[in-house]
């Protein structure tokens, strides 16, 4: 008997969707969202020492203005709200040589999520797909 794996695997999501048509084809179908124009950067977010832990998105895509991160998650670990903020400031960071303090220039970062589990409130057996602005959850003093 052949066992079957579906895409919420991590290997089988990165595999197929490291294909620019298929990942392009699932995007634009959740989210009318168009990524024609990116190309695939490193997944690898920095880490500021040794002591730190890593962090790795599923895929990472850029072109001349913008930055996408799309991510697989199968089982609800620790704060999305918070874990979306590491990762945003990680693709910040990466983006500015030592130095560089023109911030103005950095490029907006998006990150996806697929959940593969109930996120929030909303009780539902469809997908949902949330919008969410996480930056009103950074204070600044």
């Amino acid at each position: 008997m052949k066992k079957f794996h579906n895409l919420s695997n991590d290997y089988l999501f990165k595999n197929v969707f490291y294909n620019h048509h298929y990942l392009s084809m699932l995007l634009q179908d959740l989210f009318q969202f168009n990524i024609k124009d990116y190309d695939y950067t490193s997944p690898v977010l920095p880490k500021e020492n040794y002591h730190k832990a890593d962090a790795e998105c599923d895929l990472v895509l850029a072109n001349k203005s913008n930055i996408i991160a799309v991510e697989m998650q199968n089982q609800k670990v620790g704060s999305l709200e918070n874990r979306t903020l590491v990762y945003a400031s990680k693709l910040y960071g990466r983006q500015l040589q030592k130095g560089d303090f023109r911030y103005e220039k950095l490029k907006p970062i998006t990150i996806i999520w697929l959940l593969n589990y109930r996120y929030g409130e909303k009780e539902t057996q469809e997908y949902q797909i949330l919008e969410k602005n996480f930056t009103n959850d950074l204070v600044i003093t």
